[in-house]
């Protein structure tokens, strides 16, 4: 038997700082002695990570089933063909010749990582699984420090407003020496406010005798690490953040490990030529769950499209979320969303301009726009008051950019218990975003037609795969920009401007589902059973995620589950399963006793979809007999 593990590795820097291990080789085992399995399989991946000696490897050997490695997302799939494997558990192991932030040479490493039993799921030509791990912060710095590999994983966002992220700024790590201060290392951040910053022990044990003396001050054991402290400027050089040595020798700076996380915070500067990079507009969500990627950083998202651990692809309505404020060096800020089929690997660069035709709520993408909550309006005095603003389709201009202030008036014009004139008035009403941006009705641009009930004979049949739904994907771009005339088309392109999710997994159809007794299709659907009976079931989606399958008697409130592989399914995540069916049938007899009643038979599907709020619903299906002996 053909089997296929399918994986996902990654590994904590530290808390909300979480890298996809890319180009690890794993090494996957069968069990040396299956009298361990019991133990193995339930113990904790915190207990049973080891590194490997060399002896440890050589006797491992026999029992390796495959390798592979990962991609720059971490993900890996390795089929294993082993005539002695029975799909029991299975040791996971990484090995690690070098990583890309070394300095030097140092010897490679094997970890294992843990044993796990896959729930293998019989799919069109294999059986295949899923595993998916992130290892503990604590082992994996120990696993740089044996290659020397030192990272500050930071974040810099608005000191008011810490929602609020600072976009393209320069972050520069410098170590308050004693004799002569070293600097550590330089990034940028991402549309998140986020940055890394990789370095080795030698950037920060530099002396004046180097590079014949390299030692870090004060001498060992009092010192073995870096004091940090920051700068923060534009891409144009001007400063936003300027610490100083003191910074560095303050408690919580002082000889820090070769893992060190940090929020940084900045308070909105005025212009000054070359301008802070401030998040004024910036789109960095679907929904409250899923934070959109970068070039540099896959976030919630992987390659291909798929969101979150259980790899949701998305459905009906979606909200864009993010930060919109009402005003930027005095000017009004305007914002809008374009989409395509067109698409690409997300991580990768953002998809050219070109690619977007269709703006949301403007000309043939009209039909996209939804009304969403955007913010509401605060009053305080003379009486305190809420209003809930919401973005509708009036509010956009003929090419879809909408101005929040736009949003706020008509809302205040339209209820005649608010008067517009007290916006005019400083303070007395106040802003309050909600995250909320647009809408966007994906049923409008990913709307394939349904599988026909005709393509199977009876349930129990397989669905041809030339009927099967197809994987459907769109893409999503941001524009952004302060407006200081419009009427003569003099506006500022905002940093945030041209933020795009290259590829998002989209589909709007609903689980094919067959069900029935299969004494039923030879006998007639009315007609009594006795003896042996079966149900047997069809479901094609290409999204699925749990699939069970339950059966009671109509006089007892409880329902009993019936197994039969691949059922139950639960928590898929293998993206080429987009159909199980079963035509000899589970038999109810073994689940059930007997006896001179009427049943039912219920066909409960989950299928993978989320709006990026919560994930959709379940479905089902059911039939029913009357048994007799």
């Amino acid at each position: 038997m053909d089997y296929l593990l399918s994986g996902k590795l990654s590994a904590l820097i530290c808390e909300n700082c979480c890298d996809p291990l890319a180009n690890i080789k794993i090494r996957i085992y069968k069990l040396k002695k299956r009298s361990d399995t019991a133990k193995l399989v339930v113990a904790s991946p915190k207990s049973t990570h080891q590194l490997l000696k060399g002896r440890d490897i050589v006797i491992k050997k026999p029992f390796l089933l495959g390798e592979t490695t990962t991609d720059a997302s971490g993900a890996f799939d390795l089929r294993l063909i082993e005539e002695n494997y029975d799909g029991g558990p299975l040791q996971i192991d990484m090995y690690i010749e070098a990583l890309p932030q070394q300095a030097g040479n140092a010897k490679p490493v094997q970890v294992a990582i843990t044993t796990i039993q896959p729930q293998w799921r019989q799919s069109d030509e294999h059986l295949s699984a899923g595993w998916t791990y992130c290892i503990p912060s604590r082992f994996w710095c120990y696993i740089l420090s044996l290659f020397d590999v030192w990272v500050i994983c930071g974040r810099v966002s608005l000191c008011e407003n810490p929602k609020i992220p600072f976009i393209g700024v320069k972050v520069t790590a410098f170590d308050a020496d004693w004799i002569t201060d070293d600097t550590l290392g330089t990034a940028t951040t991402d549309n998140n406010g986020r940055f890394r910053i990789y370095y080795n022990s030698i950037d920060f044990q530099q002396t004046f005798l180097s590079p014949f003396i390299n030692i870090e001050t004060p001498f060992p054991p009092f010192n073995s690490g870096p004091d940090v402290y920051f700068k923060i400027e534009t891409s144009g050089g001007f400063s936003l953040l300027e610490e100083t040595r003191a910074n560095g020798q303050a408690p919580g700076r002082e000889n820090i490990g070769n893992c060190f996380c940090i929020d940084l915070c900045i308070s909105k500067l005025p212009d000054d030529g070359g301008g802070p990079d401030f998040a004024d507009s910036a789109w960095t969500g679907i929904g409250t769950q899923f934070t959109i990627p970068t070039p540099s950083d896959l976030n919630d998202f992987d390659v291909a499209g798929y969101a979150g651990t259980l790899k949701y692809a998305f459905t009906g309505v979606i909200r864009t979320t993010g930060q919109s404020l009402r005003f930027s060096n005095g000017n009004p800020i305007e914002y809008r969303f374009l989409v395509s089929h067109t698409t690409s690997n997300n991580g990768a660069p953002f998809l050219p301009e070109t690619d977007f035709t269709t703006i949301v709520g403007s000309g043939v993408g009209q039909s996209l726009f939804v009304k969403t909550k955007i913010g509401q309006m605060w009053r305080f005095a003379p009486t305190f008051k809420i209003v809930d603003i919401f973005a509708e389709l009036a509010d956009l201009d003929s090419e879809g950019w909408l101005d929040v202030n736009t949003s706020i008036e008509r809302t205040f014009i339209d209820d005649a218990a608010l008067d517009p004139l007290e916006l005019s008035i400083p303070g007395m009403w106040q802003y309050v975003d909600l995250d909320g941006m647009m809408a966007i009705n994906t049923t409008q641009l990913i709307n394939h037609a349904n599988i026909p009930d005709s393509v199977i004979s009876n349930p129990g049949d397989a669905v041809p795969a030339a009927d099967q739904l197809p994987i459907q994907k769109m893409s999503i771009r941001f524009e952004t920009r302060e407006v200081v005339n419009k009427a003569a088309n003099n506006f500022i392109v905002l940093p945030g401007s041209g933020m795009t999710l290259n590829a998002m997994v989209v589909n709007n159809n609903p689980a094919f589902m067959k069900l029935a007794m299969k004494e039923h299709l030879s006998l007639g659907a009315c007609s009594p059973l006795s003896g042996d009976v079966h149900a047997v079931y069809t479901l094609s989606h290409p999204h699925l995620d749990d699939v069970t399958m339950t059966a009671r008697k109509n006089s007892e409130a409880t329902a009993t589950a019936l197994s039969a592989a691949p059922i139950p399914l639960i928590n898929n995540t293998n993206t080429t399963l987009a159909q199980i069916n079963n035509s000899a049938g589970i038999k109810i007899n073994n689940f059930l006793t007997m006896t001179k009643c009427t049943y039912i038979v219920k066909f409960h599907v989950r299928r993978r979809l989320h709006t990026g709020d919560s994930a959709v619903s379940s479905t089902h299906v059911d039939t029913s007999f009357y048994w007799e002996p």
